[in-house]
Order: C-alpha cells, then sequence, then structure tokens
C-alpha cells in the first residue's frame, strides 16, 4: 500500500483495491473495526470513480455486510447486503 500510495493518485482504482484487500485480511484476524476502516476507505476512492451497479462496489458492500454479520449486528449487515443486490 506505502508504494502504490508514493507513486499514485490519492483516488487511483489500485489504491482502493489494496485497501479493500488489506480489509479481508483484517476481516480473517477478526480485526473488525481495522477491517472496516479500510473497506471504507476502499469505498470511497470507488464511489468517485464507478457507478453502481459495479462488482467491486458490490464485493465492498458484500463485505461489510459480512463484517457486520460477524459482530452480530445483524440489522446492519442487512443494510449493507441490500445495497449488494
Amino acid at each position: 500500500l506505502g508504494m502504490c500510495e508514493e507513486s499514485l493518485p490519492s483516488d487511483h482504482p489500485d489504491i482502493g483495491l489494496c485497501l479493500m484487500h488489506i480489509g479481508i485480511i483484517y476481516s480473517y484476524l477478526r480485526s473488525f473495526e481495522l477491517a472496516l476502516a479500510y473497506f471504507h476507505r476502499s469505498l470511497t476512492i470507488y464511489d468517485r470513480l464507478v457507478s453502481p451497479p459495479h462488482s467491486l462496489l458490490g464485493m465492498i458492500y458484500e463485505n461489510i455486510g459480512n463484517i457486520h454479520h460477524d459482530k452480530n449486528d445483524v440489522d446492519e449487515a442487512f443494510v449493507w447486503y441490500e445495497k449488494r443486490m
């Protein structure tokens, strides 16, 4: 991520992808708040670059929903899963 941030504009899609992958790693480690932070940073980039329905937005929505599900926050998970549809 550091190399990308040094060499690319802050809203470059590759940075968004790196952020999403780091969020996935934190979700596997069950560091849910860190995972959410990275997913939301990724979402901020892709919200500016693409329009729904876009597969990357859908993956981010689903990942955020999965985190909320894992935290037993089913209502919030449902909100993000609906966005995925």
